[in-house]
């Protein structure tokens, strides 16, 4: 009866233990100068978004906002690290803290506290999300809706200028963003990887011109890839090849990896001997 009683009383112990870490909070964030608000945005596909709305404690009234749009990858765009050496984490801290602005970040299906599948989701239902986040962020009453600006970082400098639809803004700011299609964008890709491959110039130039008659039905044509291959001999010597571009567009998605992957001056142990960026900086490039 004892030994009843004491796998009892293990078995309770055990539940309670993990009954407290399934429901304990995650780790938040804390300012200064400002309070950090948390709600929900409902994408397309009904699923909820984590918001993250901060109000700059020193300014009475209405104040201007930022609303950030975020990147491709499965990251959270919250930073409870005050120290953090991230180069978007040094930026939005620091324009929480600094700029007197009311801030809005979303996180991506799946990441944090948001429901679904970020690996899974398309274009479209992320679209819907950041335009749920954004009307919600117009419930607010400290929130001035004649001061809005539009943030992008990274992929969501692209698609910044949808999320605000009719609403008038002030201005649409690009950070390490790109600038080009997605068909220039993939030619410039396989281009760079083709020449780190270590062909020579006659043979990427060559490929490449076979890449552009296969994204030009692929991307703009509409066909399928199996169906450009199929009709176009030309192209059917890529078929056995998987572009730089998507390798690191799947790799992206993967939350194991962090958003920063492409970063020139980040530190990526064993992948390459690169120092971190200087605190307060990052490089500004169009490969992401």
């Amino acid at each position: 009866m004892l030994r009843n009683r004491t796998a009892s009383l293990l078995l309770i112990a055990v539940a309670v233990i993990a009954f407290h870490f399934a429901g304990a909070e995650p780790k938040r964030e804390h300012f200064q100068n400002a309070q950090v608000l948390y709600g929900w945005a409902q994408d397309s596909k009904g699923e909820r978004r984590r918001t993250f709305i901060t109000r700059p404690n020193s300014v009475a009234g209405k104040v201007p906002a930022i609303f950030f749009v975020g990147w491709l990858s499965c990251d959270s765009m919250e930073y409870p690290d005050a120290d953090t050496t991230d180069g978007f984490g040094i930026l939005l801290r620091r324009l929480i803290e600094q700029s007197g602005y009311a801030t809005v970040r979303m996180d991506k299906p799946g990441v944090g506290e948001s429901q679904g599948d970020c690996s899974k989701a398309d274009f479209a239902t992320e679209l819907s999300g950041y335009q749920s986040a954004f009307d919600e962020m117009l419930k607010y009453d400290f929130i001035d809706p004649s001061k809005m600006f539009v943030v992008g970082l990274s992929n969501g400098g692209g698609t910044g200028p949808l999320v605000s639809r009719q609403h008038p803004i002030r201005g649409y700011i690009a950070a390490s963003s790109w600038g080009h299609t997605w068909y220039e964008h993939m030619l410039e890709m396989e281009r760079r990887r083709l020449t780190e491959e270590g062909k020579s110039p006659a043979e990427v130039n060559s490929a490449v011109k076979a890449f552009v008659e296969f994204y030009s039905l692929y991307l703009i044509k509409g066909m399928k890839p199996g169906q450009v291959i199929a009709e176009h001999p030309a192209v059917a010597s890529l078929e056995p090849r998987r572009s730089l571009a998507e390798r690191e567009r799947t790799r992206a998605r993967d939350p194991r990896h962090r958003r920063h992957h492409h970063e020139p001056c980040r530190q990526r142990g064993h992948r390459a001997n690169r120092k971190p960026c200087p605190s307060g900086t990052r490089p500004i490039s169009g490969d992401r």
